[in-house]
């Protein structure tokens, strides 16, 4: 969500005129009334996160569907403390995180696992042939072209 799905100043962020827009956008794309899981890429500098989330909370309120915010980022554990909380009435719970992890990239293990475990949240490997890497694909760095993620 948070990536650039156009060319115009406003086709990018996690504004609430943004978020909006994009449910509404993917709603008709898909034909659909409500949407199970929505990702939020990363973080938005540039809008305050309380924005962020009582804009996805309206959207679940709003009867748009059983809506789950799913974040991909190395910092979404304080928040999912903050916000994520079984006890926290403040807004609705982040349901499924998204962050990278392989045999090569193993941090989640130290935090993020043990906070899933905790406040029962879903967890998604991203990337988890390490873009390529765990594959054979590449045997050196050298190997990596310009349009390799790696």
């Amino acid at each position: 969500m948070f990536n650039p799905v156009g060319p115009g100043p406003n086709d990018r962020g996690l504004s609430r005129r943004h978020i909006l827009q994009q449910v509404d956008e993917s709603l008709t794309r898909l034909q659909t009334d409500r949407l199970d899981m929505y990702l939020i890429h990363e973080p938005d500098p540039e809008t305050p996160l309380e924005e962020t989330v009582a804009a996805l909370d309206d959207v679940v309120r709003d009867g748009q569907g059983a809506l789950r915010r799913r974040e991909q980022h190395r910092g979404v554990a304080a928040r999912a403390r903050r916000c994520g909380s079984a006890t926290s009435t403040a807004c609705a719970r982040f349901d499924w995180v998204q962050n990278s992890y392989s045999l090569l990239d193993r941090d989640a293990e130290r935090e993020m696992f043990p906070l899933c475990a905790d406040q029962g949240v879903g967890f998604t490997a991203f990337s988890p042939l390490a873009g390529g890497w765990l594959t054979g694909k590449y045997r050196s760095a050298g190997e990596l072209s310009r349009r390799d993620r790696g």
